[in-house]
């Protein structure tokens, strides 16, 4: 098992973070959406985002989060410590705090459906979804994942 690589703020700084996808979990909570910046001031950090949508559970769809403005400065938000960054294998980030975490992946067309998505994988629509492939693809998709 891989063991988990924290990075500090100052490599974070360097990597263009905006406008790349994110998926956020927190609780009960799912949503994602799109970066417009992470910044770190004395102990704190502040992600922000556009065009947040959450997942209604009952229904497995997306919906636009009326929470968070569609035009505003949206933030989400913590302390700073030594695990708050972790780089993840394919290039994603992620950011950890109050029970929450944030991934970021890299720049992606179609990041909701290409992309393998850490603990949400199995959602409609991810490359987990096996739905409507014949079970020949479902095969090959089901190789290629065991060796990744």
């Amino acid at each position: 098992m891989r063991q988990p690589e924290y990075l500090m703020f100052e490599a974070i700084a360097t990597l263009e973070l905006g406008e790349r996808p994110f998926l956020h979990e927190q609780g009960q909570y799912i949503g994602r959406g799109t970066v417009v910046g992470l910044s770190v001031e004395d102990d704190r950090w502040t992600l922000k985002f556009r065009d947040l949508e959450k997942l209604d559970k009952r229904t497995g769809v997306w919906e636009p989060d009326a929470q968070f403005l569609e035009d505003g400065e949206n933030t989400f938000g913590g302390m700073v410590s030594p695990t708050t960054f972790e780089s993840l294998l394919g290039g994603m980030i992620s950011v950890h705090g109050y029970a929450s975490i944030i991934h970021i992946a890299p720049h992606c067309e179609n990041p909701w459906v290409d992309i393998d998505w850490p603990e949400l994988d199995a959602f409609e629509g991810g490359p987990l979804d096996l739905t409507g492939l014949s079970k020949r693809e479902q095969k090959k998709r089901l190789k290629r994942r065991k060796r990744r």
